[in-house]
């Protein structure tokens, strides 16, 4: 046993990491999956969780039925993935508490971050050139947009006046690390550009940029009143299939859960797809199932019926 399981270490050998005191240099690394073997027969091997409107409960808390539903399959072996617009700062406190020790899907999939060790796996970024050029047209076009910039785990911004709490979204209810110029900060590749307005306002925003740009970037709504541009062809799915690729699980036995537009890639990737009852109309459409809302300990349901009785 002990000459497989060395054999398994040196095919999954990690490369050299990005640590977190030099993330204005990003790099991808490659990662050493925990060796935690799988349930024999079980159909499902990786959960990619959605985290605001999923995981947590409208208090942003984890009920402990989903806890103990979430412990009970990392005992069986699956590996339990978080997949959200946060940044990893604003993830911290649940993946510790959950004792997770897989990476992070953060931004969207812009970034994909090992917490354990505080350093980048995957980065996938904007050119600093083409972030300002977005944001001049905005600025432009709508004097009122409020425009920050995310750079690995840190958030810049020019803004000194107080932002509406109902422009910020779940989870990112702080101040940014840096408020200075812009052009103090656009230096290195960004992870991504939020912009925070009334929906209105980043609607016209969004037909705006399209036709402007035509390429060179992708644009997520995952609330209302935030706008984020992200590197091309970027989205959770990308990063789950990234993600899935490392523990060596095909797609068929990876079950996404998610509510939001953002989680439509991922849940249309995943060989089982679900969506939250409090998901709009659209989003549960594309899930292949529907469960309670994330009031009513939806994940744990999803759980109980995809895991545990398949297993």
């Amino acid at each position: 046993m002990a000459e497989v399981v060395d054999s398994i270490r040196q095919i999954f050998q990690p490369g050299p990491r990005s640590p977190a005191t030099s993330r204005h240099r990003p790099s991808t690394v490659n990662f050493a999956p925990p060796l935690v073997p799988t349930a024999a027969g079980a159909d499902i091997s990786l959960i990619a969780l959605d985290m605001d409107g999923t995981l947590l409960n409208p208090r942003e808390d984890i009920t402990p039925r989903v806890h103990h539903a979430l412990h009970r399959a990392m005992e069986m072996g699956v590996q339990i993935v978080l997949a959200t617009a946060r940044p990893p700062r604003s993830v911290r406190f649940y993946h510790r508490a959950l004792k997770l020790r897989t990476p992070i899907i953060s931004h969207n999939g812009a970034l994909i971050w090992d917490e354990r060790a505080q350093c980048v796996l995957r980065h996938s970024s904007l050119p600093q050139k083409m972030v300002k050029r977005v944001i001049d047209f905005a600025r432009k076009r709508h004097p009122d947009v409020i425009p920050s910039v995310e750079i690995i785990d840190t958030l810049y911004s020019d803004h000194f006046g107080i932002v509406p709490v109902e422009a910020i979204p779940p989870g990112r209810r702080f101040s940014p690390d840096v408020i200075a110029d812009m052009s103090s900060f656009l230096h290195t590749p960004v992870t991504r550009v939020m912009f925070h307005a009334p929906a209105a306002t980043l609607d016209e925003l969004t037909d705006a940029l399209t036709q402007k740009f035509k390429s060179g970037f992708s644009l997520l709504r995952s609330e209302h009143r935030l706008l984020q541009v992200v590197a091309p062809d970027t989205d959770k799915a990308v990063a789950l299939q990234v993600v899935s690729g490392w523990y060596n699980v095909p797609q068929s036995k990876v079950l996404a859960i998610g509510d939001g537009p953002n989680d439509v890639p991922m849940l249309r990737w995943a060989g089982t797809s679900v969506a939250m009852a409090n998901a709009p109309e659209r989003v549960r459409k594309v899930a292949r199932h529907v469960v309670p809302s994330n009031g009513d300990d939806g994940v744990a349901v999803a759980l109980e019926k995809f895991v545990f009785c398949a297993a």
